[in-house]
């Protein structure tokens, strides 16, 4: 059996893994977009399944979920005899670009919440009246806005509250 490996994100990727025969150490390189085949033919169904968990640990999932949400997707699709389809790469990569958008999100309330609480340490009492950060997608020198640009601003509650106020800002 082989095991086909795509790489859905913009980044190359080197995927480690052990032969589950000798359980000596191989490396497969995948370019971005692409797909690389690893295993043998006389791989049987359970050395084939001993890599697909190496694959699933290094946060690898089966292409076929790829239609379907996919839970903290890294860019790392499998399908155990048969190849991905190109569609099946693309919309991988759009799983990945929600999870980084949402891992973004995630550190701008984090980084708000912590400058919030290392300025307002004075005995309880808050020393600002408000805390908070804008986010701002910078458009590359000589690339025109395309509309889907991130900017938005996380605010701490007034109270000082760990409630997060987020507001859109459309520009």
């Amino acid at each position: 059996m082989q095991i086909h490996l795509s790489n859905s994100t913009t980044q190359n990727i080197v995927f480690f893994y052990r032969d589950p025969n000798t359980n000596l150490l191989h490396n497969a390189e995948i370019p971005s977009g692409r797909q690389v085949t690893i295993g043998r033919k006389n791989w049987t169904a359970g050395h084939a399944d001993k890599v697909v968990r190496q694959v699933q640990a290094f946060g690898g999932h089966d292409a076929a979920e790829v239609h379907g949400k996919i839970e903290r997707f890294h860019g790392l699709l499998y399908r155990v005899d048969g190849i991905i389809e190109a569609e099946e790469i693309v919309e991988g990569n759009e799983h990945v670009k929600v999870m980084q958008n949402d891992r973004s999100v995630e550190q701008a309330v984090n980084s708000v919440l912590a400058t919030d609480r290392a300025v307002n340490v004075d005995k309880g009492r808050r020393r600002v009246k408000r805390t908070e950060i804008e986010v701002a997608q910078l458009v590359p020198q000589g690339s025109k806005p395309t509309g889907d640009e991130v900017h938005f601003t996380v605010a701490v509650d007034p109270e000082g509250a760990d409630k997060i106020v987020k507001r859109a800002i459309t520009t």
